[in-house]
Protein backbone atom coordinates (compact mmCIF):
# COMPACT_ATOMS: atom_id res chain seq x y z
CA UNK A 1 0.00 0.00 0.00
CA UNK A 2 1.37 3.50 -1.16
CA UNK A 3 1.68 6.05 1.73
CA UNK A 4 1.92 9.67 1.04
CA UNK A 5 3.70 11.63 3.29
CA UNK A 6 4.48 15.15 3.60
CA UNK A 7 7.90 16.01 3.73
CA UNK A 8 7.52 20.21 3.44
CA UNK A 9 6.66 23.45 1.85
CA UNK A 10 7.84 24.08 -1.86
CA UNK A 11 9.79 26.92 0.01
CA UNK A 12 11.72 24.44 2.05
CA UNK A 13 13.52 22.98 -1.49
CA UNK A 14 15.61 25.58 -3.15
CA UNK A 15 16.12 25.02 -6.53
CA UNK A 16 19.11 22.98 -8.08
CA UNK A 17 19.75 21.56 -4.35
CA UNK A 18 19.33 18.44 -2.72
CA UNK A 19 17.36 17.78 0.92
CA UNK A 20 17.76 14.70 2.85
CA UNK A 21 14.66 14.14 4.05
CA UNK A 22 12.70 11.52 6.71
CA UNK A 23 9.66 10.11 5.92
CA UNK A 24 8.17 7.91 8.85
CA UNK A 25 11.53 6.14 9.29
CA UNK A 26 12.82 6.03 5.60
CA UNK A 27 15.50 8.74 4.52
CA UNK A 28 14.58 10.13 1.03
CA UNK A 29 17.13 12.70 -0.84
CA UNK A 30 14.65 15.23 -2.71
CA UNK A 31 15.62 17.93 -4.81
CA UNK A 32 13.93 20.34 -6.79
CA UNK A 33 15.92 20.86 -10.15
CA UNK A 34 16.44 24.75 -11.58
CA UNK A 35 13.33 24.28 -13.63
CA UNK A 36 11.08 23.42 -10.41
CA UNK A 37 10.27 20.36 -11.04
CA UNK A 38 11.14 17.42 -8.03
CA UNK A 39 12.81 14.47 -8.27
CA UNK A 40 13.89 11.88 -4.99
CA UNK A 41 15.50 8.54 -4.60
CA UNK A 42 16.35 6.84 -0.95
CA UNK A 43 18.99 7.86 0.45
CA UNK A 44 20.93 4.86 -0.31
CA UNK A 45 23.84 3.94 -2.52
CA UNK A 46 22.90 0.70 -4.67
CA UNK A 47 26.96 -0.09 -4.71
CA UNK A 48 27.23 -0.66 -0.80
CA UNK A 49 24.27 0.01 0.76
CA UNK A 50 26.07 3.40 2.31
CA UNK A 51 23.90 6.56 2.42
CA UNK A 52 24.89 9.48 0.23
CA UNK A 53 23.61 12.08 1.73
CA UNK A 54 23.19 15.95 0.55
CA UNK A 55 25.54 15.65 -2.00
CA UNK A 56 26.03 18.72 -5.01
CA UNK A 57 23.35 17.99 -7.21
CA UNK A 58 24.74 18.74 -11.66
CA UNK A 59 21.57 19.01 -13.15
CA UNK A 60 19.95 15.84 -12.56
CA UNK A 61 23.33 13.90 -12.09
CA UNK A 62 24.56 13.01 -8.43
CA UNK A 63 27.27 11.37 -7.18
CA UNK A 64 28.13 8.99 -4.49
CA UNK A 65 30.39 10.30 -1.75
CA UNK A 66 32.04 7.21 -1.01
CA UNK A 67 32.84 5.27 -4.35
CA UNK A 68 32.48 8.51 -6.86
CA UNK A 69 29.54 6.44 -8.78
CA UNK A 70 27.39 8.88 -10.81
CA UNK A 71 23.23 8.70 -11.04
CA UNK A 72 20.71 10.44 -12.37
CA UNK A 73 18.79 11.32 -9.45
CA UNK A 74 15.17 11.20 -11.47
CA UNK A 75 15.86 8.10 -13.06
CA UNK A 76 17.88 6.33 -10.70
CA UNK A 77 20.16 4.97 -13.58
CA UNK A 78 23.97 4.04 -13.10
CA UNK A 79 26.03 6.93 -15.12
CA UNK A 80 29.04 6.05 -14.51
CA UNK A 81 30.23 2.94 -11.70
CA UNK A 82 32.65 2.88 -9.05
CA UNK A 83 34.80 5.63 -9.66
CA UNK A 84 37.08 5.74 -7.35
CA UNK A 85 38.18 3.01 -4.38
CA UNK A 86 40.50 3.47 -1.39
CA UNK A 87 40.90 7.39 -2.47
CA UNK A 88 42.41 6.05 -5.59
CA UNK A 89 40.68 7.27 -8.94
CA UNK A 90 39.94 4.11 -11.31
CA UNK A 91 40.50 4.44 -15.18
CA UNK A 92 37.12 4.72 -17.45
CA UNK A 93 38.18 1.14 -18.61
CA UNK A 94 38.31 -0.33 -15.04
CA UNK A 95 35.04 1.73 -14.28
CA UNK A 96 33.25 -0.41 -17.23
CA UNK A 97 33.82 -3.94 -15.51
CA UNK A 98 31.30 -5.09 -13.33
CA UNK A 99 32.73 -4.54 -9.68
CA UNK A 100 32.89 -7.50 -7.87
CA UNK A 101 31.07 -9.34 -10.82
CA UNK A 102 28.09 -6.85 -10.14
CA UNK A 103 26.38 -5.11 -12.29
CA UNK A 104 25.51 -1.48 -11.95
CA UNK A 105 22.32 -1.39 -10.23
CA UNK A 106 20.22 1.94 -10.15
CA UNK A 107 19.13 4.16 -6.89
CA UNK A 108 15.53 3.44 -5.71
CA UNK A 109 13.30 6.26 -7.21
CA UNK A 110 10.66 7.94 -4.88
CA UNK A 111 7.65 9.30 -6.12
CA UNK A 112 7.36 13.33 -5.00
CA UNK A 113 3.88 15.16 -5.39
CA UNK A 114 2.82 18.45 -5.21
CA UNK A 115 -0.33 19.80 -4.27
CA UNK A 116 -0.39 23.63 -3.82
CA UNK A 117 2.53 24.55 -1.64
CA UNK A 118 2.86 20.88 -0.32
CA UNK A 119 5.12 18.08 -0.85
CA UNK A 120 4.67 14.59 -0.04
CA UNK A 121 6.91 11.24 -1.37
CA UNK A 122 4.59 8.11 -1.71
CA UNK A 123 6.76 5.41 -0.11
CA UNK A 124 5.35 1.98 -0.39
Amino acid sequence: MTRRIPIGAIDDFPRGQIRQVGAHGTVVLVARLEDGAFCAVLDECSHMALPIGEVPLEGTTITCPHHRSQFDLCTGHNLDWVRQRGGITLPRWVRRLADRGEMPRPLTTVPVVVEGDAVYVELE
